[in-house]
């Protein structure tokens, strides 16, 4: 009975870990996208410094 019930919260784990994964990564594309449309701002306006 106690393998089962770890088996359970072992599961219940692992898919709190891969929501966490999924959402890290899904946050990481976003900042990426905002960064790159900085960049891009940046780029196309006149007094741009590097």
């Amino acid at each position: 009975m106690d393998f089962a019930k770890d088996q359970q919260d072992e599961s219940k784990d692992s898919y709190l870990e891969r929501r966490a994964k999924a959402a890290l990564s899904l946050i990481r594309k976003k900042s990426d996208a905002r960064r790159s449309i900085e960049d891009e701002k940046r780029k196309s306006s006149p007094n741009h410094s590097i």
